[in-house]
């Protein structure tokens, strides 16, 4: 009766053994909260006696190894300081200019005195834009800078007028844009500016004009003419003046 009784206890003994070590092999793959994915986490593997940890790539660990869980990737941090600037990169080639320059050339200018009218003023056209060149885009911003000397023989009162006119309205001075007027007082220079715009439309009827109305007598009246594309396109061309 005693060995019988003996040989129940181990068989018991080796059951409850035998379930134990089921348990320390496949049991690791319960509770685990990670998936080996940056996301989510990987499952590590320590072995219980040496501490050398293995990466098995499956969620279970061997037997003889505990489980560790790397946590999951976490929050992106604050974007650090900005760096210091880079050198300077070489300069690249020059763009292509939109702005078209001409100097009109001295002259002497003698007008009539003592006019009391408009209509008796000089009048004479000191430069020409051909349309011949329109390179098209649309508005043209037209600049000019007009200087000179009154002549010792200019009656005080003497007036220099001028401005931009388009070619169908000339001589009439019906239409015109960027006037700017001087007169003779106790200051013998001229010194006038003149702005205006025009389009590819109005220059498409005729070339555009600079003209000026005086009277007295001006010495080496001369200019500086500029022409700039509104669309950075190409200048226009100045013509020679027309006889008047």
């Amino acid at each position: 009766m005693s060995r019988s009784y003996a040989i129940t206890l181990s068989r018991k003994k080796l059951v409850a053994v035998g379930t134990a070590a089921m348990l320390l092999v496949t049991g690791s793959a319960y509770g685990i909260s990670v998936d080996n994915t940056p996301a989510n986490g990987y499952l590590l593997c320590s072995n219980i006696k040496t501490h050398a940890v293995i990466f098995p790539n499956k969620l279970s660990c061997p037997s003889g190894y505990s489980s560790l869980q790397l946590g999951a990737q976490g929050p992106a941090g604050q974007d650090g300081a900005d760096g210091q600037d880079g050198a300077q990169g070489p300069a690249g080639p020059a763009g292509s200019s939109s702005e078209w320059i001409y100097n009109i050339a001295p002259r002497d200018v003698v007008g009539p005195t003592s006019v009391t009218t408009w209509s008796g003023l000089k009048r004479f056209i000191f430069a020409d834009i051909s349309k011949s060149n329109l390179s098209g885009g649309g508005s043209y911003n037209i600049r000019a800078s007009i200087s000179g000397q009154w002549a010792t023989s200019s009656p005080t009162n003497s007036y220099l007028d001028c401005y931009f006119q388009q070619a169908k309205n000339y001589p009439s001075g019906s239409q015109y844009f960027g006037e700017a007027d001087t007169s003779y007082t106790t200051w013998t220079g001229i010194a006038l500016n003149v702005f205006g715009e025009t389009s590819d439309y109005a220059l498409g009827q005729g070339d555009v004009y600079l003209v000026c109305n005086m009277d007295g007598s001006i010495s080496g009246l001369n200019g500086y003419l500029s022409v700039t594309s509104v669309q950075s396109q190409t200048g226009l061309n100045l013509n020679p003046p027309p006889s008047n």
